[in-house]
């Protein structure tokens, strides 16, 4: 299994006996061997014929790791000639000499101490100036030998990378033997996930984050198979934190070529962390994510029966970074593996699964293992922040579940699709909506009627406070008013978590990459034209080749590549929303209130707008029908209210004759018969008082 010795288990370390004095653990190395300039591995993976593997792996002199990942399978962008997705890629900072690298998965080092005790040596595997260390054995298997000061192999380490056939997931099955003679105890150290591209548009902002799953303690999961992830939402910059201005050798700031100054960054443990250990949290994948792709490293088992889940050979996985000026450094995490004891002659397997590809639920599940791994966590419907503890997963779910079946079973078009699912959200959710707007408006209405009255309360008990609530409520219920037309907007409010989990469900729903709308309408008009060409990012009515910064606007919008019409046309359909959408004021308003009310008006036509015109158009396709679909459900219900009458306050009040006192008339008539039997005691015990004292 990996994480463990091949011969079986070692002896406790107390009754291992010390390593062989004939090796020197100080004069260990790694072997190097002298390359030509221009010398690279074999790729694994074909990315060529009409069926290409997912993955194509480009694997590096450092370490034995990847140089570049590429998805064959997807573009970056929607042109015709764009390149391949890569998804991880060997980064370099110039900003320290030598210039430094983060190579993703590559083995780093190697520590290696006599179990009976003594100081550890670090042998380094990632690199070295006079050549390269790993050798080439075969197409994705590399090796790597540990000599003695007398250039005997004493250890050998072998990674081999293999691709499955129409699988994300690759197998990096590592091994490293035990050739000098006596026990060691090792230490591994390499690298996992590195930073994934970031978004081309800046809509919404970096929504890259680091993620693990894991293991709940044997009390809550006695059969330990439920892999969950719901506790660690990471944002790239909360795992990154606050790096320190880099200097030279002599102490002054470092520049970049731009004239930046480079953040230096101390390493941080994220696994285990303090909630981890407090409620025994066992790892079992670790990754990083963008919007729309993931990459998590993960254990490898038979999925098709109960399994070891737990990632063994990681004890640590630590926050890295390649220095770099702010917005330009570049993440990457670091793992570490527990002290393992192994025998003379026996081998020790470090082995791991690697999921590279789409946050997608179906394709993880069309692959056994990351679906066994529980990498389905990796898939988050959720912006996090504020608005993270009301956007229930469930109903994410559910809301991608409708929006598939729209697309895949009826309509084959996801701007349709859209629109649809927002005509049955708003149709599941009108018996609200209508009870909600009828009891706004026709506490409204009352309170409109009982204005003049109200105003000569108020000034005929200006100086009893006490008094002028008490005529009030008298009044109140004179008239029929019910205190709990007050409450006709809470309805509405607890509608706002089904919009905010529809909202984040479009945002990062990977179906809508590269996803045209309307049946590619308007490509059929004109190829050329990428008018809603690709749902996930704006709309790009029109292109200008290049971005424009407009000074305090690109600060809430970003830059402005072109012309955006749905945004124009949300601005349109938002006036109309907000003139059929404001309820009539209970009160006459000053004109200072109805100059603030216009201000607001005016503030959510023009400024949403403009926050919307850099948002994916499969966003504006899904604020427009839904304000629309608002306006006319709103005109609806006026006219139901019109034509049945309910707004007509004679009515109104022989409705309620007629039925009785409601729930709150009867609650307060039961309070003010308490308050006045109180007050009749109080003068009963007050008039006893005075008889006694006669």
């Amino acid at each position: 299994a990996p994480g463990a010795a091949e011969a079986g288990p070692p002896e406790p370390a107390a009754t291992q006996p010390p390593a062989p004095a004939a090796l020197d653990l100080g004069a260990l190395r790694a072997r190097v061997t002298p390359v030509e300039p221009g010398f690279a591995f074999r790729a694994v993976g074909a990315d060529l014929g009409p069926s290409p593997d997912p993955i194509r792996l480009d694997l590096s002199l450092t370490g034995g790791g990847i140089k570049s990942l590429t998805l064959t399978r997807i573009k970056e962008t929607i042109e015709a000639n764009s390149p391949q997705l890569v998804l991880q890629r060997e980064q370099t900072s110039a900003a320290t000499s030598p210039p430094t690298q983060l190579t993703p998965m590559a083995a780093l080092a190697l520590e290696i101490a006599s179990p009976g005790g003594g100081p550890p040596t670090f042998v380094n595997l990632a690199v070295d100036p006079g050549g390269t260390i790993w050798r080439e054995v075969s197409p994705g298997v590399l090796g790597a030998e540990i000599v003695d000061g007398s250039d005997r192999v004493a250890l050998t380490v072998e990674r081999s990378w293999k691709i499955a056939p129409d699988s994300y997931d690759v197998r990096l099955e590592q091994r490293i033997v035990n050739q000098s003679g006596g026990p060691l105890r090792l230490r591994w150290y390499q690298l996992g996930p590195v930073d994934l591209p970031a978004e081309a548009e800046s809509y919404g902002g970096d929504k890259r984050r680091v993620r693990f799953g894991y293991l709940l303690r044997p009390a809550l999961d006695p059969g330990r198979q439920t892999v969950v992830s719901t506790d660690f939402l990471t944002a790239r910059d909360s795992a990154l934190g606050e790096g320190a201005a880099m200097g030279d050798a002599h102490g002054r700031p470092v520049f970049n070529d731009l004239g930046e100054p480079v953040l230096a960054y101390a390493d941080r443990t994220l696994w285990p962390n303090p909630r981890s250990i407090d409620k025994q949290f066992d790892l079992c994948w670790a990754g990083l994510t963008n919007r729309y792709f993931g990459v998590a490293v993960h254990p490898l088992f038979d999925p098709s029966a109960p399994a070891d889940k737990v990632l063994r050979g990681v004890a640590q996985a630590e926050r890295i970074v390649l220095p770099g000026a702010k917005g330009r450094e570049s993440l990457g995490l670091r793992l570490v593996s527990p002290a393992f004891d192994v025998p003379a002659g026996s081998a020790l397997d470090l082995s791991m699964g690697v999921f590279a590809g789409p946050l997608s639920t179906a394709v993880i599940a069309r692959d056994p293992l990351p679906a066994a791994s529980g990498l389905s966590g990796l898939v988050v419907y959720n912006f996090g922040g504020p608005c993270g503890f009301c956007t229930f997963e469930w109903m994410t779910w559910l809301l991608l579940g409708f929006l598939r079946l729209l697309h895949d079973n009826v309509v084959f078009d996801w701007s349709i699709a859209i629109i649809l699912l927002v005509v049955g959200v708003r149709t599941a959710l009108h018996p609200v909506t209508k009870w909600s707007q009828i009891r706004m408006q026709r506490f409204g209405k009352q309170m409109q009627g009982l204005a003049p009255k109200q105003k000569k309360i108020q000034e005929k008990y200006a100086g009893d406070r006490k008094k002028m609530q008490e005529e009030t409520a008298k009044l109140w219920r004179e008239e029929g008013v019910n205190p709990a037309g007050m409450l006709g907007c809470i309805p509405m409010f607890l509608q706002m978590p089904i919009w905010i989990a529809l909202y984040a469900t479009l945002f990062f729903a990977v179906e809508l990459r590269h996803a045209p709308g309307f049946y590619g309408l308007f490509q059929a008009v004109s190829p050329a034209w990428s008018f809603l060409a690709d749902l996930s990012t704006a709309d790009h009515f029109v292109e200008f080749g290049r971005s424009i910064r407009v000074p305090l606007l690109s600060g809430l919008m970003g830059p402005i590549q072109g012309l955006n019409l749905l945004p124009l046309i949300l601005a349109v359909v938002y006036f109309m929303h907000t003139k059929y959408m404001t309820p009539p004021s209970a009160t006459p308003l000053t004109p200072e209130q109805q100059t603030q009310q216009k201000m607001i008006k005016w503030m959510t036509v023009v400024l949403f707008p403009l926050f919307m015109y850099n948002a994916p158009s499969g966003l504006s396709v899904y604020f427009i029908a839904n304000s629309t679909i608002a306006i006319f459900e709103n005109k609806w219900i006026r006219r139901h209210v019109e034509k049945h009458g309910l707004l007509d306050i004679e009515k109104m009040k022989a409705a309620r004759a007629a039925r009785g006192p409601g729930f709150f008339t009867r609650l307060q008539q039961a309070a003010d018969a308490r308050a006045k039997l109180v007050e009749q005691k109080r003068a009963k015990e007050a008039r006893g008082k005075g008889h006694r004292n006669r």
